[in-house]
């Protein structure tokens, strides 16, 4: 990270107090490791590596370590497969089944009026 050109620092010393205080959050709230996660490779991605690095660095830093980190992802995955079926079950009970090829033709016919309404 270079300074050139720029009239103000880029970065700044994490004082021990942060690096701290974020080890323990990332080790008492696993959404917030894997939100610092999340942006790490969001940042990768759109080229802004060395900030990245930087959060990733702290990920280490408070002890998540890979293994950590798939176990994250796993809570995070369970979360979300509950709540989809969660959903599906509400879905389910909310009325009766209808055929995928009924609601379709439906569908169709609806489509095809408006269509034919613009011409």
């Amino acid at each position: 990270m270079s300074n050139e050109g720029k009239p103000y620092p880029t970065t700044m010393a994490q004082t021990r107090d942060f690096k701290e205080t974020v080890a323990a959050r990332v080790k008492s709230d696993p959404a917030f490791a894997q939100a610092l996660l999340d942006e790490a490779l969001t940042l990768f991605i759109g080229g802004d590596s060395d900030t990245a690095k930087l959060i990733l660095r702290d990920l280490a830093n408070a002890g998540c370590g890979l293994e950590s980190l798939e176990s994250i992802q796993n809570v995070e995955q369970a979360a979300k497969l509950k709540a989809l079926r969660e959903a599906i079950a509400v879905g389910r009970a909310s009325g009766p089944d209808i055929e995928a090829a009924e609601v379709f033709d439906r569908l169709e016919v609806r489509l095809l009026a408006m269509a034919q309404n613009r011409e």
